[in-house]
């Protein structure tokens, strides 16, 4: 019998490759509209938020350098996940904008070790899938879970391409729901959130 892990590694590979096969097919013009300012059910909890948790987008993922310069702008105050070494757990440090950061142990950009830790009350995260129950395929770190396992009632948002959608993902008993994922044509949205509870 195949064991969940093994599952989400061929599922990790099959919808990388699924997602990057989808931006690269699009027009330079739709990709430069796509994820430029966060919906109103999003920029409402924002308001809510002392503050906001956001990823630094690698390649293929959905972009965030655009709700990053919006919360700039509009002066909510932000902070991105830290690294001190590969074998560290996630932490989140302030983020003032893009010259704040640095090149970390996974080879993502992230805040210098003299940033502020901060615990955001909302986090934007990345994910390789999603599906319509607002269970997430994340990386394969486990980061973001147990993160959320120390930090309950934090409010998540997983931003993705809708070519990332698959209904059937492998779930173990630490994986987190989602309260919200926000796609370049859709926003889904979890029942408990929506009435504004806490997970």
């Amino acid at each position: 019998m195949t064991e969940t892990p093994d599952l989400k590694r061929a599922l990790r590979r099959e919808m990388r490759k699924k997602r990057q096969d989808f931006v690269n097919a699009l027009p330079d013009s739709v990709r430069a509209l796509v994820f430029r300012v966060p919906p109103p059910p999003v920029h409402y909890l924002m308001q809510q938020a002392r503050c906001i948790g956001i990823y630094i987008a690698r390649s293929y993922e959905a972009p965030t350098h655009h709700y990053t310069e919006f919360m700039h702008e509009n002066g909510l105050p932000m902070a991105a996940p830290y690294f001190a070494d590969n074998d560290s757990k996630m932490e989140f440090r302030s983020h003032g904008y893009e010259n704040s950061l640095e090149s970390g142990p996974f080879h993502i950009m992230q805040p210098k070790p003299s940033a502020r830790i901060i615990v955001p009350e909302l986090l934007i995260v990345p994910l390789v899938a999603y599906n319509g129950r607002m269970q997430r395929l994340g990386q394969g770190g486990g980061h973001y879970d147990r993160y959320l396992a120390e930090n309950p009632g934090t409010k998540t948002i997983g931003l993705a391409w809708t070519a990332q959608e698959h209904d059937n993902i492998p779930v173990e008993a630490h994986d987190q729901p989602l309260d919200m994922i926000i796609t370049q044509a859709s926003i889904i949205e979890a029942e408990h959130a929506s009435r504004g509870e806490k997970r």
